[in-house]
């Protein structure tokens, strides 16, 4: 997983394009994933506790309107 991610947007991402889309170009935080897992069983409460870790230590962040003029 990338050590830091940060998405700006002039609207909340899900405002912009459909889930489908956001996950097939990997975008926003619930695309990002580590490499090498064996399925959405094994890896979910991985994913899930290192983007609140890295979220929290302002790591990750998606900051809907930051691109707002």
């Amino acid at each position: 997983m990338p050590g830091y991610y940060f998405a700006a947007s002039t609207r909340p991402l899900n405002q912009i394009a459909s889930v489908r889309t956001l996950l097939q170009y990997d975008l926003g935080l619930a695309a990002v994933e580590p490499h090498g897992a064996t399925g959405p069983k094994d890896i979910e409460p991985f994913r899930q506790a290192l983007l609140a870790s890295r979220s929290a230590r302002a790591l990750y962040r998606e900051m809907p309107g930051a691109c707002s003029s």
